[in-house]
């Protein structure tokens, strides 16, 4: 899987969580415990964190 591809995936990734905080997800979300909830946030941080490393990584990557 090239960086972008894996981009790609990690962003579909963190979309798909972070629909649990808004909207009709946030019903759910916001049962869990006050742990569950931080923790879970702290994966959503974690993966925008990669993202933001794969991209400064691709732009980095020479062109083709």
């Amino acid at each position: 899987m090239d960086v972008q591809d894996q981009l790609s995936a990690r962003l579909s990734q963190l979309s798909a969580m972070l629909t649990m905080t808004k909207g009709a997800g946030f019903k759910t979300f916001s049962n869990w415990s006050d742990e569950i909830q931080a923790n879970y946030l702290w994966a959503c941080s974690m993966l925008a964190e990669e993202c933001k490393g794969l991209s400064d990584f691709s732009i980095d990557l020479p062109a083709d």
